[in-house]
Formats: C-alpha cells, sequence, structure tokens
C-alpha cells in the first residue's frame, strides 16, 4: 500500500509540473465556456468500498470554490458486513483562476487551474463480524456477532490540479494530507483485538498523520 501511495504522489507532481511547464497563457482573449457547477465522482474510493459523489461550485470570477462531497460504504466479505458513510467539505483558492490554456505543442485550448485549499473530512462505518469464543464456566465454544463502530475525522490541506477534456468534462487530480483522529468501541467486550490489528493508514481504526492523495471525474453545467 505504501508503494502504491508513492506512486501516486510522484505521478501527480510530475503531471502538475508538466502540465505548468508546457502551457502558457492564451494568444487571445476569447474565453471557452467554464460551467459554474461540477459534479463528480472519485474512482479510487471503489477501492474501499465506497461510492463517493461530489460537488463544486465556482465563485464568479472562477478564482474560489467551495467543495462538498459525500460517500456511502458498503461490503459484505467472508462473513463481515460493513455498513457507513463518508463526507468532506473543501475550500479552494486558485491561483491564477481556473481559465483559458493553450498548451505550447498545441492549438487545442482547454480550461485549466491550479489550487490550493483546506478540507475537513470524516467517516462512521459499523462492521459486524462473527468470531467464535470459548465460555470457560460451561466449557463450551460460543459463535457470537461483534459490531465495531468507528468515528473519525480529518482536518488537513491540498494541492491539485484541475482542467477540462472536453467541454463539459472535468480531471481533478489532487495531494496533500492532515491528522486523524478515530475513536472505536466493540459492541462485545470478548471481541478479540488481534482480529483488527492496524497495519495501514487506510484502516478504519487508524489515527495518526493522514495522506490525501486521488483524482475525481466530472460534468459541468
Amino acid at each position: 500500500m505504501k508503494t502504491r501511495i508513492l506512486w501516486a504522489i510522484a505521478s501527480i507532481i510530475v503531471l502538475i509540473c508538466h502540465q505548468n511547464a508546457y502551457s502558457q497563457t492564451p494568444y487571445d482573449t476569447t474565453e471557452l465556456r467554464r460551467a459554474k457547477n461540477i459534479v463528480k465522482i472519485q474512482p479510487f474510493q471503489f477501492i474501499d468500498n465506497t461510492f463517493f459523489l461530489g460537488y463544486e461550485a465556482f465563485n464568479n470570477d472562477f478564482t474560489k470554490s467551495f467543495n462538498i462531497g459525500l460517500g456511502f460504504i458498503t461490503s459484505n466479505v467472508q462473513g463481515s458486513e460493513e455498513v457507513g458513510f463518508k463526507y468532506e467539505a473543501q475550500y479552494r483558492i486558485y491561483v491564477n483562476g481556473f481559465k483559458k490554456y493553450v498548451p505550447k505543442r498545441s492549438e487545442t485550448p482547454y480550461n485549466r487551474g491550479i489550487y490550493a485549499g483546506i478540507y475537513f473530512s470524516g467517516v462512521r462505518s459499523e462492521e459486524t463480524t462473527e468470531f467464535s469464543f470459548f465460555e470457560p464456566i460451561q466449557q463450551v465454544l460460543e459463535f457470537r456477532d461483534n459490531t465495531r463502530t468507528v468515528s473519525a475525522f480529518n482536518p488537513g490541506i491540498t494541492i491539485g490540479l484541475q482542467r477540462t477534456i472536453w467541454e463539459n468534462l472535468y480531471l481533478d487530480f489532487y495531494i496533500g494530507g492532515g491528522v486523524r483522529f478515530a475513536n472505536v468501541t466493540d459492541s462485545d467486550e470478548f471481541f478479540p483485538q488481534s482480529d483488527f490489528d492496524i497495519d495501514d493508514v487506510y484502516d478504519r481504526e487508524y489515527s495518526g498523520v493522514f495522506p490525501k492523495v486521488g483524482m475525481s471525474i466530472g460534468l459541468g453545467f
């Protein structure tokens, strides 16, 4: 997982630098159509059994935007069932605005903007797992259900690049991070904690420095 994160971070940094190096200010003043509202999905969230839908709204001069998002978690794997939701709010400032650029190697213009932002995100999930427990008094093996509830939130900062491919299709690449705080409770006191060892920053129960890297695909209107 750490290797994948490093590769994703490096790829986004290279993409942002490449876009900045091979683009220039438009040679004419004709503006391309820019959508003030964008509805987005985050494909990488599917890996985490989450369908995440976002919405971005620009101000009138396309220099700032406000983003909100909501994701729904659902999975049922090997006798363990999880349901929950994620949420996020983000405020962005576009360094030079979101506007038209013409690549040096092409005369096909597109809209593009590099931004910095602050965000607040969180998750709440409940995972029910069946486990075996040896009851010492009756000397019998019992099968019990435990529901683990995780509530976590994560304030942080991010930078990114958003551009259009066609008039209404938007690609958004971002990298950043913050600090994650998680609270974990179990419904059964006999549930073996070793079954939920935390070995990855993307585990639900993780608390600490938390990376944010990914992309979204959106439609403007």
